[in-house]
């Protein structure tokens, strides 16, 4: 696509490829999506950036959206305690902190958790 674009291809031609990347890779990443637009705008003019947009309105291109590396952490790791009630016996960190579980502790835990059911993994062979 990006050689298309730089052998000034007909448009036509480097949007059914993106299209068609879009299509295939079911989106495109957000960064990788503005860098095509920023080149066809530079290469074509900018009268052809209401045709982008008309196509992203269309669902032509699929935009995938970064994730946030936290809100997987957030997930993974269970930083928040969705039925936290300050009535309850305290049994887990979130317990001290309103439902949240600082990420330093959950690790700690995940540590602690893994050597319990892998306690090979504690000893360590000598060469000597």
């Amino acid at each position: 696509i990006e050689e298309s674009i730089n052998k000034q291809e007909p448009l036509v031609k480097v949007l059914r490829l993106l299209v068609l990347y879009s299509l295939i890779n079911n989106g495109l990443e957000e960064k990788k999506f503005n860098n095509f637009k920023r080149d066809i705008v530079q290469t074509y003019g900018y009268k052809y950036l209401y045709t982008l947009d008309n196509l992203t309105k269309l669902g032509m291109f699929k935009i995938k959206k970064s994730p946030n590396p936290y809100e997987k952490l957030k997930k993974d790791f269970n930083l928040f305690t969705e039925d936290f009630q300050e009535n309850n016996t305290p049994n887990d960190i979130s317990y001290v902190h309103a439902g949240y579980a600082p990420l330093s502790v959950k690790l700690i835990e995940q540590i602690i958790d893994y050597q319990h059911k892998h306690p090979e993994s504690l000893l360590v062979a000598k060469d000597e």
